[in-house]
């Protein structure tokens, strides 16, 4: 008939995803999925632990239970099953050591920021929280009819005062805040060292000795590096000083500071991982 056209995926796929969650309320299906923190770190596996249910009277009949990762993340070891105890041991792949910082310290490029070709931007920088990184598909079968259930894990944080499901992040080994994070030197004054405080937060629970130091601009003058012997997880402290020369012209000068273990250097953002002063 003239001025019909044929009806396509995207014009059945809400009328799916309804009918996919009305069978999900009948059947009374529970589905859950939680890992054991929520910063990721190499070297650090973490378990995800899920657990799923529904009614067999409604014929409901749970399938498969699958792991879909977005980055580099892999799946090391499962025991169980879903309908009592699902254990999935998972880790960050080597490979997420120099992309670590760009995956979650940097948020999602601005809404109105166009693509190369003019476009609008992608899906995902319209959201409101970042896509997961871990997702937990489940097969489920209601009478016959066979769908896939998508559920997000997310690792709950609880205090003394609240709870929350906090969404999983890949995270460095080590990041670095620096105080002050600027300073002004009056031309014409004597110079004098200034101080420079550096709180090293470890997100690795291995142990071993960093070195912090500072990576001074051509005629400045800085302590040596200190070592921090670093027994796992948690805040740990340092103070080195920073000299400018006496004859200082007038600009912008930036310090970059740095935490090393062996040949990997850490700090807290652009590409030479350095925390400007």
């Amino acid at each position: 008939m003239a001025g019909r056209r044929a009806q396509g995926f995207e014009d059945i796929l809400p009328q799916a995803l309804d009918v996919n969650m009305k069978l999900v309320l009948a059947a009374g299906v529970q589905l859950s999925a939680n890992a054991d923190t929520s910063d990721l770190v190499e070297e650090k596996p973490f378990v995800i632990t899920a657990h799923g249910r529904c009614r067999p009277e409604a014929g409901c009949v749970m399938g498969d239970s699958k792991l879909a990762f977005r980055g580099p993340l892999k799946e090391t070891k499962r025991e169980g099953e879903i309908t009592k105890e699902l254990r999935v041991t998972a880790e960050v792949s080597s490979s997420a050591a120099s992309s670590a910082r760009e995956m979650t310290d940097a948020r999602v490029i601005a809404a109105l920021t166009k693509s190369g070709r003019g476009g609008p931007a992608k899906t995902e920088e319209l959201l409101s929280e970042p896509v997961p990184l871990v997702s937990l598909r489940q097969e489920l079968t209601v009478f016959d009819y066979k769908f896939t259930m998508t559920e997000p894990v997310r690792h709950i944080a609880a205090t003394s005062t609240r709870v929350d499901r906090v969404p999983l992040r890949i995270v460095p080994a080590y990041t670095l805040a620096v105080e002050p994070q600027q300073d002004v030197e009056l031309l014409g004054r004597r110079r004098a060292p200034i101080d420079v405080f550096i709180r090293v937060h470890s997100y690795s629970a291995q142990p071993g000795d960093v070195s912090i130091g500072l990576d001074a601009p051509s005629g400045w003058s800085s302590s040596p590096q200190t070592t921090l012997a670093l027994t796992g997880e948690g805040d740990h402290y340092a103070k080195l000083t920073l000299t400018p020369p006496e004859k200082l012209a007038a600009g912008n000068y930036v310090i970059g500071a740095y935490a090393q273990r062996r040949q990997e250097r850490f700090g807290t953002f652009s590409e030479k991982r350095e925390t400007p002063l």
